[in-house]
């Protein structure tokens, strides 16, 4: 898996990433409005 690009999105926030997987290009949303806090212990 290699990052191609790394998107912020204004309204809504958020952001995406571009990846390339096995020769085919796919893109993961992240919508921070969304987003939990998580505790790591």
């Amino acid at each position: 898996m290699r990052l191609k690009r790394f998107l912020l999105r204004y309204y809504p926030p958020g952001i995406i990433l571009e990846y390339e997987k096995g020769g085919e290009t796919k893109n993961k949303s992240i919508d921070l409005l969304d987003l939990t806090p998580v505790l790591v212990t």
